[in-house]
């Protein structure tokens, strides 16, 4: 039963052209992919109910190859995100592409989203860490005047003239 909501960062509502940028994860001129999860990369509200339910009645999370073989495979995974994350990979081994960000409105407290972005690795059968950062709720302080995460792409580089974002949502970017 939930008795209360905390909210896990304060939120505030300031227009950007007065907002001071953040401290970024990369340097200027890195070439990224940043991939939202949740509606673009796949369905995970159940995933994450399911990982939820699993990590407090054993004490553990699921193991990965049961999550991706009974979830990922059997349509939690979006079509052609196998193939989106392999050739990924490829841009990065060849030089053509410096990071795979995922940036998500989901929180990560409970492990959530480490584990998906371990199980999207395994199940694209690409190495693990090639998708070298996760920016999630926990990283972001705005929020939209609905309560939506506000998702400040200055958090991920300085010059995002070299980010491409996939994102449902694109109004809350």
């Amino acid at each position: 039963e939930i008795t209360s909501i905390r909210l896990l960062t304060p939120i505030s509502i300031i227009p950007v052209a007065f907002d001071p940028p953040p401290m970024p994860l990369l340097s200027g001129g890195s070439r990224c992919l940043v991939l939202d999860n949740d509606e673009t990369t796949g369905s995970f509200q159940l995933g994450s109910l399911l990982f939820s339910m699993y990590l407090h009645l054993c004490a553990m999370p699921p193991p990965k190859k049961v999550f991706i073989d009974k979830y990922l495979r059997k349509g939690g995974a979006r079509p052609g995100l196998h193939y989106l994350l392999q050739k990924a990979h490829e841009m990065i081994q060849t030089g053509r592409l410096d990071h795979l960000v995922i940036f998500t409105a989901a929180s990560n407290h409970n492990g959530w989203v480490t584990y998906l972005r371990e199980c999207l690795e395994e199940f694209a059968d690409i190495p693990p860490g090639t998708i070298s950062r996760t920016v999630t709720m926990e990283h972001c302080s705005k929020r939209h005047k609905i309560g939506r995460v506000i998702k400040d792409m200055r958090k991920i580089c300085t010059d995002v003239s070299n980010v491409i974002m996939v994102d449902d949502q694109p109004r809350f970017v």
